[in-house]
């Protein structure tokens, strides 16, 4: 008799000891039903050959599937971001903007002691691109939807002194604040340039994060600069001029649920840079 699997499964009848008589043809029916699943699972149905020859064993047929459905899992997410993006037909939210020249006033001591004081904000000037209204003159650029965002930037400042005597630091950091006045700021990412003793040049920083942000969170980036001098009265301070773009791309919509920024940020109250 030919076997029903796997067209259906095959319902057996129980069999009663010392009332009836268990014939060849009961369990010719169950060897019948058992080569048809062999059949249809292969021989070592645990192991996958790659088209090199080369092969890769699970310890069981579950263990394998389980294997690719994660990868399945991984390529749906992919699938699920680029339709996201698709939504808008691929005209997604970006903003690039510009600052011609931000007065920098140099920090309060020559030996790396960041004040809170002596970070400054870079003030933008114009938009390169802004497809959402996210530019408006000042300091923060505005995010216009709630996603995962990367944000970079890349600013340069002039070495002011050329001496063997004198090194000059400038650093850098991105930082993200919400949308209410009494929101915590927290930074995102951090650039910063050394300019040894007896060289001079252009310090060229860059920061690049990716992070969750909401609609309304600000963006915005801070400059100090210090004066490591042999002879510190021999070399005065000077305020210097630090030129910037910042460029802030969606990449795609958050999962639901996502947790408040406060529940895995660390303050500024307890960074020593503040």
């Amino acid at each position: 008799m030919a076997a029903n699997y796997p067209t259906i499964v095959r319902k057996f009848t129980n069999h009663q000891d010392g009332t009836e008589y268990v014939m060849a043809g009961h369990m010719n029916t169950v060897q019948d039903e058992i080569s048809a699943v062999q059949t249809v699972l292969g021989i070592n149905p645990n192991v996958y050959t790659r088209a090199a020859g080369t092969t890769l064993k699970y310890a069981t047929v579950t263990a394998r599937l389980n294997a690719a459905q994660q990868q399945i899992d991984s390529q749906q997410r992919t699938i699920d971001g680029l339709l996201d993006a698709s939504k808008n037909g691929w005209s997604l939210p970006i903003s690039s903007v510009y600052a011609s020249g931000t007065a920098i006033p140099p920090t309060k001591s020559n030996n790396h002691v960041a004040y809170p004081s002596d970070w400054y904000k870079v003030r933008w000037t114009s938009p390169i691109v802004d497809t959402d209204g996210a530019y408006s003159p000042g300091f923060y650029v505005t995010i216009p939807k709630d996603g995962w965002w990367i944000v970079t930037s890349t600013t340069t400042m002039k070495n002011p002194v050329w001496d063997v005597n004198v090194e000059h630091n400038v650093w850098v950091r991105l930082k993200i604040v919400g949308a209410t006045p009494n929101s915590a700021a927290y930074e995102i990412a951090k650039g910063e340039s050394s300019v040894p003793m007896n060289s001079g040049g252009w310090h060229r920083m860059s920061a690049a994060g990716g992070v969750e942000m909401f609609a309304g969170d600000r963006v915005y980036l801070e400059v100090r600069h210090d004066y490591i001098a042999q002879d510190p009265a021999q070399y005065p301070k000077s305020t210097l001029s630090a030129s910037s773009r910042m460029q802030l791309t969606y990449i795609r919509a958050l999962p639901n649920n996502v947790p408040s920024r406060n529940a895995f940020y660390l303050p500024d109250e307890l960074d020593p840079e503040n």
